[in-house]
């Protein structure tokens, strides 16, 4: 079963975690929903969030993987549907992104592009590179090959990626897909800083539509036109209905 899939992943990063990254008691997060087959979409922010740069003690999301008998189950609903989490980027991802398509988000799968919990990417980074460049590099493989598999398992009809990272076409050559571009959308502000929507279309299984996001939603540079412009071009792209590739 995927979610059995799932927490195999969870354990292969505990591992990961225990031999290169145990001096960061924040952890590490790698889903916030079920996994689904058949999704209506894949989610995918920058890394999971929360974490604390000076933590003395493990997260209490971390203690459960920790305890004499570990549980590595997975989230019964996730963040960003209806009646879920009410921070602000999972009011943004309703709002903005899913706007007229919110029925989509109880189908979806959300996860993260890397899986150490931290305050922000600076500080990820910062964890990152306080490891060895071999280390380094296994973690960013284990994460990219995680994300890689998550989206053939679950052939969704789109994958949204608000990581801030990647245009669309970027993060299909980063998890070696092979496709094609699709479109992209720019929106400029009077103090020029830039929003935009790129898409693509994975040609091979299974067979997505790609939709990349940047800046990252969190952004303190974002205004409210650049947020309409999200509104306005993303649910364009989204299925009608749970995978409609």
């Amino acid at each position: 079963m995927f979610n059995d899939w799932g927490r195999q992943k969870q354990i292969e990063m505990l591992d990961l975690w225990k031999t290169h990254f145990s001096h960061h008691l924040s952890g590490f997060e790698l889903f916030t929903s079920p996994l689904r087959e058949s999704a209506s979409a894949v989610v995918v922010g920058y890394n999971a969030g929360g974490g604390d740069r000076d933590a003395t003690e493990l997260n209490s999301y971390m203690t459960r993987f920790m305890a004499e008998n570990p549980d590595f189950g997975l989230p019964d609903r996730g963040h960003y549907e209806e009646g879920g989490r009410n921070y602000i980027v999972a009011n943004k991802i309703r709002r903005y992104f899913f706007e007229g398509k919110r029925h989509l988000l109880p189908d979806a799968i959300e996860t993260n592009r890397y899986f150490l919990r931290t305050e922000g990417k600076s500080h990820h980074k910062d964890v990152v590179g306080s490891v060895s460049k071999e280390a380094q590099a296994e973690y960013r493989q284990f994460c990219r090959e995680t994300i890689r598999n998550l989206i053939i398992r679950s052939s969704p009809s789109v994958v949204l990626d608000f990581s801030g990272k990647y245009t669309a076409s970027e993060f299909c050559e980063d998890l070696r897909f092979k496709y094609n571009c699709v479109d992209i959308h720019q929106h400029q502000d009077g103090k020029d800083f830039l929003a935009e929507v790129s898409i693509a279309k994975i040609t091979e299984e299974p067979a997505s539509a790609v939709i990349s996001v940047k800046p990252h939603p969190s952004h303190p540079w974002l205004s409210d036109e650049h947020l309409e412009f999200f509104r306005n071009t993303v649910p364009l792209y989204l299925p009608e209905d749970s995978n409609s590739h």
